[in-house]
């Protein structure tokens, strides 16, 4: 009878309360599973700083596509949202990744106008790449670009051709002879 009065409470958060009653009683926790309430609060606070991030980069967004459409007079407000934006970015990546594995943010051709295409270089060398439908950001998806000297072009307008080389170069220019 026991079994089946502790599997009915299961399905209604009880057993999770019971479970905070524990304390230090082992024969406790190995029938009722114990909790760690750090790392559930840790937990939620990564979670808010995300979403609080993800807004952040939101608005950011908005603000970069309106100054973009009052034109060049604005350029040095773009920049500083920019910098702003691929640091929240990368605020991002680091939260999510539980360690600072964002070594480098890479501007591949380099700085361009309007809504500029970054990449996040790991600490292991790995190169994280966005890439878009349009210039808009539609459909807007995240892949790993290896290091075979493959050719890639950006999405973000200025449809800049680019080589990762092996050694993890982002180049471009005239034979890709400007490496970042």
């Amino acid at each position: 009878m026991r079994v089946l009065i502790f599997l009915l409470l299961t399905g209604c958060g009880v057993v999770e309360h019971l479970a905070d009653q524990c304390g230090d009683n082992l024969p406790c926790q190995a029938l009722l599973g114990s909790r760690n309430n750090e790392q559930d609060a840790r937990l939620r606070r990564h979670n808010q700083d995300i979403l609080d991030l993800q807004r952040g980069v939101g608005d950011l967004r908005a603000a970069i596509d309106a100054l973009s459409l009052a034109g060049a007079t604005y350029q040095t407000n773009i920049l500083g949202l920019q910098t702003r934006l691929d640091n929240e970015v990368a605020a991002i990546y680091t939260i999510l990744s539980g360690v600072n594995d964002v070594a480098a943010i890479l501007d591949p051709c380099g700085d361009g106008v309007g809504w500029d295409e970054v990449f996040l270089r790991l600490a292991d060398g790995t190169i994280v790449a966005s890439f878009s439908d349009n210039v808009h950001g539609e459909n807007t998806r995240f892949t790993i670009l290896p290091h075979t000297n493959g050719v890639y072009v950006t999405t973000d307008g200025t449809s800049c051709v680019f080589k990762v080389k092996t050694n993890g170069a982002v180049c471009w220019g005239a034979g890709y002879a400007t490496c970042i």
